[in-house]
């Protein structure tokens, strides 16, 4: 599963879970920095709920990891559900 990143330009339903994706995308960065994960993994499983990533083919992909302050992405998938 390695780690794409690229620069994002914000859609039209940003606005409607930016401060949940920048909140997560910030939390994500301090335990980076701290190694204390409860923040990120918490809002995490918020964005989790409200976004879906898809393959190049349209497809849903069943695990991936996203994360965005709305100009840089950072992401990463697998293909088949984790237990």
């Amino acid at each position: 599963m390695p780690w794409i990143e690229a620069n994002v330009v914000a859609g039209p339903v940003w606005d409607e879970h930016a401060d949940l994706l920048i909140s997560e995308f910030e939390a994500n960065e301090r335990a980076i920095e701290t190694d204390d994960w409860n923040e990120a993994d918490r809002l995490y499983g918020k964005v989790r709920s409200v976004t879906v990533l898809l393959n190049p083919d349209g497809i849903v992909v069943p695990e991936y990891l996203l994360h965005t302050d709305g100009t840089t992405a950072r992401w990463r998938w697998h293909d088949e559900p984790f237990d």
